[in-house]
């Protein structure tokens, strides 16, 4: 009868540990309460990006000297600006000299140069004369030089000058003879150029820099005119011009000729500390 009730006891005692072991198991953790969000960062004050765009390489058609010497010639006078002047020093050259004119604005263009007068880095003075060499019946030899100057627009430094002298072929009528002789000077004057035109004798650079204001604000009226004044009292830069105005006055575009060995940093890089710009280096 003892033994009755013990193992009965037991098997109580046992059912309710279990039941007790059972729900403690099942017994879900309180949830942490979440924590409160963090305040909204203000907003970045508005500022202005800038940015240094190169204009793109034509193919190099004409490198000059050597290759390597070529290609950094191309990078460079790519973005420099030219006018050539021209003057016929007697009647004869007067159909000669734009012959000369040509090829030499061609040769130029094919280096990367730009033409335009107003706004010239380099000017080139073509001073071009003609006269009658021998002439047999309807046969005819011209003769003829073209004195040329190469300098720099700004400080008026030449950069190469020189007298070309030849003499054209014999032909049948005088305005054949003119356009042969015409046709030899302009080839050799164009080569000749061609080998001034080089980043050590010219020792120009320029860059189309862009403005661009953060926001929906634009530029005050008179910022550029300030941004062109504090660029051109650097140390080094040649001529500062405002080129385009853009998106109702939010980016502006300039162009900046500047020696380039009195910015080693770089152009761009200078200007991002000069407070009274508030620009930063967009990257």
């Amino acid at each position: 009868m003892r033994m009755k009730w013990y193992v009965q006891w037991s098997s109580a005692v046992g059912m309710i540990f279990l039941t007790l072991l059972v729900q403690g198991c099942s017994t879900t953790p309180e949830t942490p309460e979440k924590a409160p969000p963090l305040p909204e960062a203000p907003a970045p004050p508005e500022k202005t990006v800038v940015v240094e765009k190169p204009r793109p390489n034509l193919e190099e058609d004409h490198p000059i000297p050597t290759q390597k010497e070529g290609a950094k010639a191309k990078a460079l006078v790519r973005r420099l600006n030219i006018h050539v002047l021209k003057r016929a020093e007697n009647t004869e050259a007067e159909s000669v000299v734009d012959q000369v004119k040509n090829a030499v604005e061609g040769k130029l263009a094919g280096l990367g140069f730009t033409q335009l007068e107003d706004a010239a880095d380099v000017l080139v003075d073509l001073g071009v004369g003609a006269s009658v060499f021998d002439r047999a019946g309807s046969y005819y030899i011209f003769k003829g030089f073209v004195d040329t100057s190469l300098k720099r627009a700004r400080d008026g430094k030449i950069l190469g000058k020189t007298r070309i002298e030849k003499k054209g072929r014999r032909k049948l009528d005088r305005k054949e003879a003119l356009a042969d002789l015409g046709a030899i000077l302009a080839r050799e004057t164009a080569a000749w150029i061609s080998t001034q035109c080089t980043p050590a004798r010219i020792g120009l650079a320029a860059s189309d820099v862009v403005l661009t204001r953060l926001g929906k604000t634009s530029y005050a009226p008179d910022y550029a005119r300030h941004f062109v004044k504090t660029v051109e009292n650097l140390k080094g830069v040649v001529s500062c011009r405002l080129l385009d105005n853009k998106s109702r006055g939010q980016i502006l575009v300039f162009r900046v000729a500047y020696f380039p060995e009195a910015f080693p940093e770089g152009l761009v890089r200078r200007l991002v500390p000069i407070e009274s710009l508030e620009i930063e280096l967009f990257e």
